[in-house]
């Protein structure tokens, strides 16, 4: 994909006051009267009158465009197909459009949904870290110079470079003092030593990608087994937010609560465990959600 005009600037904040309370209303309030609103703004005046939250038009429109779960029509704002299934699960909500902010960056368009790129940066950067105090100027710091690494051979953000503050870190955040269970609690981060089992196995896919390609043939899923080697547990944990130490027995609990995506793989090596895939777990597919239900 070619590079961005010149003239377009790289935005780099994910806005801290569209976080998951406020997102959450929205989806709320759509869910609940769909086909009410007229324009966005409508719809978050509602929203902050119905939850008390959600009244950030221009914060609750870069969310809602970044995360792809609401839609702008002529006739107002609709919750996305996507937005419907996140928007029915309310204890699964945060962990499922954790997902979508971690992962909606890629390296292959590397000059697109770059707050995303941030979202990702600054929870690898805690995951590296184990425990961070989340409060330090450390975390604006070496996100910049990651970003630096990242971003230099991109004429847009060498011509319009951007800040980056604690302001824009604060809108990661809100995101992960959320989770089930918490990555932060106060102002301390700790690798946390479970998540939630839809959030792994979605994660599985993702890590994986590049192996399961884009079919749900079961002729061609039967044959791929998935080699859950040192970097590839390091990504998972990473998305996730794990501790690594607690992966397999997660793993384990992923076996027996989903064996129409997963079984244990035949093989085995010297370089880790292996999984057999029989489906390809995406958030677009209904029996994820049959299974969640």
């Amino acid at each position: 994909m070619s590079e961005p005009q010149s003239n377009s600037r790289l935005i780099f904040h994910l806005p801290p006051d569209a976080g998951p309370l406020d997102t959450a209303a929205l989806l709320g309030t759509l869910q609940r009267y769909p086909q009410r609103f007229t324009t966005l703004r409508d719809l978050c005046a509602a929203a902050s009158q119905e939850y008390g939250a959600g009244e950030r038009y221009q914060d609750a429109s870069t969310i809602a465009a970044l995360t792809d779960l609401i839609t702008i029509q002529p006739e107002g704002p609709a919750l996305t197909a996507l937005g419907q299934q996140v928007a029915a699960d309310p204890d699964l909500q945060t962990d499922l459009i954790h997902f979508l902010l971690y992962t909606g960056w890629d390296e292959a368009a590397p000059a697109h949904a770059t707050p995303l790129w941030s979202y990702r940066a600054i929870c690898n950067l805690l995951w590296q870290q184990g425990e961070a105090d989340v409060s330090s100027a450390w975390l604006v710091r070496e996100t910049m110079l990651v970003r630096e690494d990242q971003f230099a051979a991109i004429s847009a953000y060498r011509q319009h470079p951007t800040s980056f503050s604690g302001k824009s870190v604060r809108g990661v955040l809100v995101w992960l003092e959320q989770l089930h269970p918490p990555a932060i609690v106060g102002n301390n981060f700790r690798r946390r030593s479970r998540c939630s089992l839809p959030l792994l196995l979605l994660a599985l896919g993702w890590v994986f990608r590049d192996i399961i390609g884009e079919t749900d043939d079961p002729d061609r899923l039967s044959s791929v087994e998935l080699l859950l080697r040192e970097d590839r547990r390091e990504r998972l944990a990473q998305l996730c937010l794990l501790d690594p130490s607690n992966l397999d027995r997660l793993v384990d609990l992923l076996l027996d609560t989903y064996p129409q995506y997963l079984s244990e793989g035949t093989q085995a090596g010297t370089y880790g465990r292996f999984v057999r895939l029989r489906r390809v777990p995406r958030l677009d597919d209904p029996t994820l959600w049959d299974t969640i239900a």
